[in-house]
């Protein structure tokens, strides 16, 4: 994985759900995220390590992550040195059809 993070794909589900595997995988590939199990796309410590380096993991964290503030502000500046659109919100009820200024953060 150090070399391939998107080798994780072909990984089996014990390996995935490997946080030393699957943070290998990140550290080459941040978006390698969206082949880990479902219990580490939920890790904070993992997702903040991955999305800091991309904010393009942001689309495969945790519902949960997606809407932590900390989380968001990591991808923010990932993304910020990527160049790249941030995916999860690019598409999201966040932004559809959202006046300006009008976006509230959940209660």
């Amino acid at each position: 994985m150090r070399h391939d993070g998107w080798a994780l794909q072909f990984a089996s589900r014990d390996l995935r759900n490997d946080r030393t595997v699957v943070e290998a995988a990140c550290d080459q590939n941040a978006e390698s995220l969206s082949f880990a199990s479902p219990e580490l796309r939920g890790d904070r410590s993992l997702v903040l390590r991955a999305v800091a380096t991309s904010g393009q993991a942001l689309e495969w964290a945790s519902p949960d992550l997606r809407a932590d503030p900390a989380v968001c502000a990591a991808a923010c500046v990932g993304t910020a040195e990527s160049g790249q659109p941030l995916p999860a919100l690019r598409s999201s009820s966040l932004t559809r059809g959202a006046q300006p200024g009008a976006w509230k953060p959940p209660q």
